[in-house]
């Protein structure tokens, strides 16, 4: 029998939009390789921003044997996962912690600091990890030949949930002490709080990242995907620690000598390690990615898939 590509994603006001946004890099990816991948999401917020992609809810998944289920949720219940994949379906699933493995046949970190050395021996076979998996697109991955603005805006992100409102205070102080203008991203439960803002400081929600990452003079928020999408693009940076899930970003970056912050409430850090980044006036460290990372993890998923899905 020759399977379904099966994508379930978490995207909610409060797990925000990381997970989305990576996971429609490599869905786009199938469909660019001529397969027809099925997405499901449980959430309206999700469903708005995947659109026009149509979705599914998740209980209308039927995996059967041969199928590929990709799963980018840290709530996924894990009895789940193990009879899916008793039922003879292939699980991948998206890892940021390298803790206790998931019930399953491959194991996807692609973050910066993604490498098979953070699990257990007995995994490595199962892991991809590392930048050259980075779901970045395509065309956001070019701006990093486009010249770099050293007096552009500061972009201010904290991702896609209700917490991300602490970056509206992050903001004003990185324009009190840089006198900079700032594009400061909020998510749409959020844009309420745009009132009152000053005219330096310019609200957007739910947007596309792309154009505010190439006019960047300094990207500052939390260490998530849109992170990830600085680094890729080398805007230079201060991560903030915003989540559980980002301990690893957070001492990895520290341990090379990047401006790293622990939390969001040491605005006053936040705001030193600003001004002496720009005052460089230089890229960020070039990663290597290219943007290649969703068709390359496209690729090595469907070889380790047999038999293959179903080619549009």
């Amino acid at each position: 029998m020759r399977g379904n590509i099966h994508i379930v994603v978490a995207c909610s006001p409060d797990v925000g939009r990381g997970h989305l946004s990576r996971s429609l890099v490599l869905f786009d990816a199938f469909v660019a390789s001529g397969h027809r991948p099925i997405l499901y999401l449980d959430h309206d917020m999700g469903r708005r921003l995947a659109d026009p992609r149509a979705s599914r809810m998740r209980s209308a998944l039927d995996a059967r044997p041969g199928d590929l289920v990709v799963v980018d949720d840290y709530a996924v219940a894990l009895d789940w996962l193990s009879n899916l994949r008793d039922r003879g379906a292939h699980i991948a699933v998206f890892d940021d912690l390298a803790e206790e493995p998931a019930p399953a046949d491959t194991i996807v970190n692609h973050n910066f600091y993604g490498t098979p050395a953070l699990y257990d021996v007995r995994l490595r076979d199962r892991i991809l990890a590392g930048p050259i998996y980075a779901l970045v697109s395509p065309h956001l991955a070019t701006l990093a030949a486009t010249p770099y603005r050293a007096d552009g805006p500061i972009l201010v992100s904290f991702g896609g949930s209700a917490a991300a409102v602490g970056g509206i205070d992050v903001a004003h102080a990185l324009h009190a002490s840089t006198g900079r203008e700032i594009d400061l991203v909020l998510p749409s439960s959020l844009g309420r709080h745009a009132v009152g803002t000053s005219v330096a400081i310019r609200t957007h929600v739910d947007v596309d990242m792309g154009p505010l990452l190439a006019r960047a003079s300094l990207f500052v928020g939390a260490m998530g995907v849109v992170y990830l999408e600085a680094l890729a693009i080398r805007c230079p940076t201060v991560g903030v620690r915003f989540a559980d899930n980002q301990h690893l970003a957070y001492d990895h970056a520290r341990s090379l000598g990047w401006a790293v912050v622990p939390d969001v409430g040491a605005i006053e850090q936040i705001t030193e390690h600003a001004i002496q980044v720009l005052e460089r006036r230089q890229r960020g460290p070039d990663l290597g990615i290219k943007g290649c990372g969703g068709a390359r993890l496209a690729q090595v998923l469907l070889a380790r898939c047999s038999p293959p899905p179903i080619t549009a």
